[in-house]
């Protein structure tokens, strides 16, 4: 792939993550919101088709949005790029109420409620926003799993570090600049308010995370 084409997916993938930070419950974009991000952001028409055409990002079945895939990464904290738009405390309040019913009730049969996770984080002051960018990001990372009764941890994630223990393993810390997500964000956020501007936001069934 030539060097602009691998820029122009790179911008893509940058702006599906951000569909995820705007609407947690419901990201991903369409083609035809893809090619206003990118229009607006300076790139061609013929780029953009390209990159879409290009580009591993799952199509979801019923939306036909493009959906963000797992980088590999994207739940981790021992690196970040900026601006990173994770709350590392909904992450870890996600994880410690996972890990609570894992104790009570043994990793297999230990399942919560995303509902329950939260409305037990808001009344912590954690933003429902947030908390609910952490379930979908660590569900499309594979971190976490959606299955009947509710959200568990993959196999072995529940022995993993909290992200900020992380966070504070990592020294010296590797801070980077992300520039595709820096200038998609504002973007995705202006066209996803405007698609979904008085309709209720209800989460994507589970396929919406299946690999």
């Amino acid at each position: 792939m030539m060097v602009w084409r691998r820029e122009v997916v790179a911008f893509l993938e940058a702006a599906l993550e951000c569909s995820v930070y705007v609407s947690p419950l419901d990201p991903g974009l369409t083609d035809r919101e893809v090619l206003e991000v990118g229009l607006r952001a300076g790139l061609l028409e013929a780029e953009l088709r390209d990159a879409i055409s290009e580009t591993s990002a799952r199509r979801h079945s019923r939306t036909g949005r493009l959906m963000p895939e797992s980088t590999g990464l994207w739940g981790e904290f021992s690196f970040q790029d900026q601006p990173d738009y994770r709350n590392i405390a909904a992450f870890d309040f996600v994880a410690r109420e996972l890990r609570a019913v894992v104790e009570a009730q043994g990793i297999w049969a230990a399942r919560l409620d995303r509902a329950v996770i939260v409305e037990r984080a808001v009344a912590k002051n954690i933003p429902r926003k947030d908390v609910e960018a952490a379930i979908t990001i660590w569900l499309i990372d594979g971190h976490l799993r959606h299955e009947k009764g509710g959200i568990r941890f993959a196999t072995g994630r529940d022995e993993y570090p909290l992200p900020s223990e992380q966070q504070r393993a990592a020294f010296p810390r590797r801070v980077t600049e992300n520039t595709n997500r820096r200038r998609a964000f504002p973007l995705v956020k202006d066209v996803i308010e405007r698609r979904s501007l008085g309709q209720p936001n209800e989460p994507l069934d589970a396929s919406a995370y299946e690999k």
